[in-house]
């Protein structure tokens, strides 16, 4: 995206669904079938303390962590993105390189995002 000179609002449109999209995948299957892709291969399936199916609020409140991280993360690097700038490449910033925090939080996000 950033790359190929894509408008600012198409990048930070592209950045905004590029960091939600795995919890949303998560909270998604979760609430309506209580298992991802991968769960489904294996044969596992979430369900609430009394056995019963997991509601969509149950989901959410299990990927509370992620979702929290996603939007501290978003609000973090968004300025980066609104300006051109790939959040994800420490060389696109100015020389004194992105803050510590900003750099935990796109760690967290990475660690998640692979999980």
């Amino acid at each position: 995206m950033w790359g190929v000179g894509a408008p600012n609002p198409l990048a930070v449109v592209w950045f905004v669904v590029l960091i939600s999209r795995g919890v949303a995948y998560s909270v998604i299957l979760h609430g309506l079938y209580g298992q991802t892709v991968g769960k489904r291969v294996l044969g596992v399936r979430v369900y609430d303390v009394s056995g019963a199916k997991l509601s969509m609020r149950q989901a959410v409140l299990r990927d509370c962590f992620p979702i929290a991280v996603n939007v501290v993360a978003g609000i973090a690097l968004l300025p980066a993105v609104a300006a051109g700038k790939n959040p994800l490449d420490p060389a696109g910033f100015e020389s004194s390189g992105p803050s510590t925090w900003v750099l935990a939080l796109t760690w967290a996000h990475r660690c998640m995002v692979a999980t």
